[in-house]
Order: structure tokens, then sequence, then C-alpha cells
């Protein structure tokens, strides 16, 4: 293998545009009879592609390091870890860099307006429902402005796919994950009292709405009696791409090929 983790592949970027590069990697699979070796793979990978971040560190502007509800917190543990906790926004805290508005075609990275927070480690994009527990975190934070930029994203991946995908990676974007845009609308609009946020984007939240009753709904009979529900589906073909490697791998306990794509849907 060459990376580890599949996930550091598809989160590449090229350097140049699609046509080259897949032309550059046909004329080495020709080369070699289709069997590069792993040094010439690398070799390729460095021409072609380049791991420098799409993202930029960024620091909320209504961040405070001390916000006013540390002062209302008595005992000293729980206070030390509500600090804690407030300290991680800066270092979660990321922006698209501008480079990726430039060519967009050539990153998996599906750029947004705002700053955001990451959920950290291998997850450095922005993720949809992680993104539910951390607005819920910067609002005890007071961070109502980062709050309303974080929910405009989503918005704008909403209008962009006509669902909000599980992460801001072109390769998410036949999945999903629980909708909770509207709860998180909810959320803002309580504490911050900003009803013309909710007027400017209450179209957003049935549009939401429609794709889950469109395209995720499934009716079944037990008893008798019907029964409707919303399901998580992804009927996209293959493993996952971040996970390309550790799906196709166990999927080989499967003989027969609709049972292994049937292993890869149910695992997205």
């Amino acid at each position: 293998r060459i990376f580890s983790d599949s996930k550091t592949f598809v989160d590449l970027h090229m350097k140049k545009d699609e046509n080259s590069t897949i032309t550059a990697f046909d004329e080495l699979l020709k080369n070699t009879n289709n069997s590069p070796t792993n040094e010439q793979i690398k070799e390729f990978l460095d021409n072609y592609f380049d791991s420098s971040s799409e993202l930029e560190d960024w620091t909320p502007l209504d961040y405070s390091p001390n916000p006013p509800f540390l002062s209302t917190i008595r005992d000293e543990t729980l206070r030390n870890f509500g600090k804690n906790i407030n300290d991680i926004w800066p270092t979660l805290g990321r922006r698209v860099n501008q480079k990726l508005f430039e060519n967009p075609d050539q990153y998996s990275l599906i750029p947004v307006d705002n700053g955001f927070i990451i959920p950290g480690g291998r997850f450095k994009e922005l993720y949809y429902w992680d993104t539910y527990w951390i607005i819920e975190g910067l609002l005890v934070s007071g961070m109502r402005d980062t709050v309303k930029g974080v929910i405009a994203n989503l918005i704008q991946l909403l209008k962009k796919l006509g669902h909000i995908p599980n992460g801001s990676r072109w390769y998410y974007q036949q999945r999903s994950q629980p909708p909770l845009l509207s709860a998180m609308v909810s959320l803002y609009v309580r504490e911050s009292k900003d009803i013309d946020f909710l007027k400017q984007n209450i179209n957003a939240l049935e549009e939401e709405l429609e794709y889950w009753l469109d395209t995720q709904l499934i009716t079944f009979n037990v008893n008798d009696r019907a029964y409707t529900l919303l399901r998580y589906y992804a009927p996209s073909e293959g493993p996952r791409p971040e996970s390309y490697y550790e799906d196709y791998k166990d999927a080989q306990i499967f003989d027969n090929p609709d049972r292994k794509q049937e292993f890869y849907t149910d695992i997205k």
C-alpha cells in the first residue's frame, strides 16, 4: 500500500487538470503493462497530486478564551473541563483556502464561504451531524456569529447538491447523515432571536425535508399494518472512497458479487 489510510489519497488535490492527470496515468499503465511498481506510483503521485492543505487555520472572530459561562461553574474540575472544550474552537477552526475557489475542479473538497469547526483527526472537512453537537458547544461559548456562518455553509451545500452530504467532499455527495439542519437552526434562533435568518432560510429547511421524503421513504407491513419510515440508504456502487481498501478487504468474505455490493451499500 502507498498510504496506510485510504482517505489520504482521495483528499489529495490535483496539480493539473483532470484530463492531463488521467492521460498521464493511462500512459503509466501502458508503459508498465498495467503493473507499475510502488516507486513508479509514488513518482506519479508526486508529479500530479499535492497534499498541501486546502484549508487554513481559522480563529473565529467571536471566540473568547474566557467566555462568561465559565464564571458560572462553581466546581473547579467542571470549570476546567469547560475551559478545555472552549479552547478547542481555535484549534479546530478552519476556512477554505482561496486557491480552491480558483480551481475547484482539482479538489475533492467542496468549498463553502464561511469558517467552520472540523471534528479533528482524519476528518478535516465540514461534517453534517457532527456540526449539531459542535453548535451546541459554540452557543454555550457565546459564539453566535460562528454558528450562523456554519449553518449557512450547510445550507450552501444543500442548495448545491439538493441535500446535505455526509461531509464537504465530493465523494460524500451520495450519502447524508441524520437530518439535523432544522434542529440546528432552532438552536441558533432560540439563542439569538434572529428571526430574519429563519425567514431567509425556511425554504431550505423544507427543501431538505422534501429530499428525505422523496428519496429515503420506505413503507412496510407488520401484522397487516403499514408503517412508513425514513431510512439511511446510499445505493452507490463499490467501497467508500475514503475507506476503499478496508471495505474491499472486508467484502472478500462474500463470494456473491451482489452480496458484496449489498455490503458496500450497508456500510455507507
